[in-house]
Order: structure tokens, then C-alpha cells, then sequence
């Protein structure tokens, strides 16, 4: 687990703790707690949720389309309220603007206080500790009585075997449900025909600045692909990939083209025909790249260097294993 910096600045406004790589403490009358994992950011609420309350906050919650918030996945239930967020650039906004959604849900519930143990319901007089529980598609940190995590424990054990796999099958239908991931495809590939024309501009202005267009190009490869909805996921991070790549390619390819075609405009003999001005261009281009080879390879290469930047979630994503059931316990504090 690791908090960043944006995790932390936001842990530091709510005035909770950072331990263990998680932020945890009381704000408002709420136990909170929020970490970061590979090419994610999530949240957690520990408290005793009623039926009535869990069902105000369900209703509430039916209203929002959280895909577009980039949620994976969320779950409310009896000591816990937990959001799963896909960690992309904007997605530390979007996870602010659903934290204090639920707080203000949370507000207009008759919610007990967080000293109060969400297993028993007895007062923990500020003694309880943090603990957090890692159990496949679920990452909770409870503020609870440390002798009551073992008959927490048994009860997930015991659920568990049942909702894991119904859990999986979910988010396997969103991620690849062709309708999202078409629309995905044809925003990221908007996002990358963008990009080209970034880096041909640059290219056109210094070709000494167009290595850039790079970053530009995977930044709205994945904007494109958000904007869209496009599913989460490995064949979200591969389309990601591969088009930022291509796109970089073509636009390091096509800059010096571009470039060419301008030198050339105006200063054509009158007289010539299409077919020999079409000539007279693919000639020059050839001259000029042969020329000047070492250029386009290092924009090119360039480039690529500085998509890095933007793909480095996207390619921690798609190597990204899924986790077993077996659950995982750590004492915070």
C-alpha cells in the first residue's frame, strides 16, 4: 500500500493520519480511512450501517452513474462503506467529489458515532485500533475492537466463497461489454489523431520541442478513452497502449511530411502539373529524411520516451494479476 501525494494532501484537508501507507482517523463524527494499490485509489467508511441506512445510501448512490466517476467497484454493507476508483490523471477529483457525496448522504442518516464498534456496538472508549483486511475484490480498513476481527473474519470467510466469484463475473461483464469498450476505442483513437497533430505542430515550430507531442498524445489517448466511458481493465490498458503508440509513430512520421509539404508551398513553378508537383514533393521528402534521419529517429524515439510518462498506470494495469480470496490481515495502528 502507498499514499500519494495528492492522497496525502487530501488526508492532511480532512486532518486524519498517515500510517502504515494508509490515511486513517475520525472526520467529522466518521471513521475514514484511504490508500492507493497499482493504478488505484480507494476509500473506506467503517461504521454500524442499519438497513434503513444502507438502503438511503443504495438509492442515492442508483442515481449517480459511477462508471463515469471511474468507480470499479463499491459495496456498502453492515461495517463498511468501500469505493475501488481506477487511478488515472482527474481521478483524484472525481474521488473527492463521491467522498463528500456519501459524507452528506451519511449526514441525513441516523449513523452511530465511530467510537461506537461496528461488530458489537459496544463504546471502544478510543481504544479501538485500525485494521485493515484485504480479501480479493475488497479492501477494508475497520476501526473496531481488536477482539472482535476474528468473528469478523469467520463471517467474510463464510461469505465470501459465495460473492467472490458473483463479484468477479460484475466487474469481468463491465470491463468487457463490447458497447463501453467500443465507444472507448473510438475516444482514445480521437484522443490519438489529437496527439498527431500536436506533434506536427510542434515539429513544424522546433523540431527540438516535438519529442513532447509524446505525452501530449498519451494524455489524451487516455482523456479520450474516460470521456467515452470506455471499460476498465486489460483491454482497456492494451487499446491504450497501442494507439498512443501507432499514434506517436505516425506523428513523428508524418511531421517532417507536413513540414516538407510547407517549404515547398509557393515556391512550385508555375506550370507544373499535379503529377509532376506530387513528384517533385515525395522527392524532396525523401531528400529531406534522408538528410536529416537522425531528426526524425529522435523525435520518434523522443516521443516514445516522453509517453512513458502518461502509460505508466495503463502498463501497471495490464500486468496486473488478480488477487486470491484468501484474506490478508494488517494492524495499522
Amino acid at each position: 500500500m502507498i499514499l500519494g501525494y495528492a492522497l496525502r494532501k487530501f488526508a492532511r484537508e480532512l486532518g486524519i493520519e498517515k500510517c502504515s501507507g494508509v490515511a486513517c482517523g475520525i472526520y467529522k463524527s466518521y471513521a475514514v480511512s484511504m490508500w492507493e494499490g497499482t493504478g488505484s485509489k480507494s476509500f473506506c467508511i467503517s461504521g454500524r450501517f442499519d438497513s434503513e441506512a444502507k438502503k438511503i445510501i443504495k438509492d442515492k448512490l442508483s442515481d449517480m452513474d459511477l462508471f463515469a466517476y471511474r468507480v470499479l467497484y463499491c459495496d456498502v454493507g453492515n461495517m463498511w462503506i468501500y469505493f475501488h476508483f481506477e487511478d488515472n490523471p482527474g481521478t483524484m477529483k472525481r474521488f473527492r467529489e463521491i467522498f463528500f457525496f456519501v459524507i452528506s448522504v451519511l449526514d441525513q442518516c441516523n449513523i452511530p458515532a465511530a467510537d461506537i464498534c461496528p461488530k458489537c456496538g459496544l463504546p471502544m472508549n478510543g481504544q479501538g485500533s485500525w485494521l485493515w483486511l484485504d480479501f480479493g475484490l475488497d479492501k477494508v480498513c475497520l476501526y473496531i475492537h481488536e477482539n472482535c476481527l476474528a468473528s469478523v473474519e469467520h463471517d467474510l470467510n463464510q461469505k465470501m466463497m459465495l460473492s467472490y466469484e458473483q463479484k468477479n463475473r460484475q466487474i469481468s461483464e463491465k470491463q468487457f461489454s463490447s458497447d463501453h469498450y467500443g465507444r472507448g476505442w473510438t475516444g482514445a483513437l480521437a484522443g490519438g489523431i489529437l496527439g498527431i497533430v500536436i506533434m506536427i505542430v510542434l515539429y513544424v515550430l522546433s523540431d527540438t520541442v516535438s519529442a513532447l507531442g509524446g505525452m501530449f498524445t498519451g494524455y489524451l489517448v487516455i482523456e479520450g478513452y474516460q470521456r467515452t466511458n470506455g471499460s476498465p481493465g486489460r483491454k482497456k490498458a492494451a487499446t491504450i497502449i497501442s494507439i498512443s503508440v501507432i499514434c506517436v509513430l505516425l506523428g513523428g512520421i508524418l511531421g517532417p511530411a507536413v513540414h516538407m509539404g510547407m517549404l515547398l508551398y509557393g515556391a512550385v513553378p508555375a506550370g507544373l502539373s499535379n503529377e509532376s508537383m506530387w513528384s517533385l514533393y515525395f522527392s524532396s521528402l525523401r531528400g529531406y529524411i534522408v538528410t536529416y534521419d537522425d531528426t526524425v529517429v529522435r523525435v520518434i524515439a523522443g516521443g516514445l520516451f516522453f509517453l512513458l510518462f502518461p502509460m505508466s498506470s495503463p502498463i501497471m494495469e495490464l500486468f496486473t494479476r488478480k488477487k486470491t480470496s484468501k484474506i490478508q490481515r494488517k494492524k495499522i495502528r
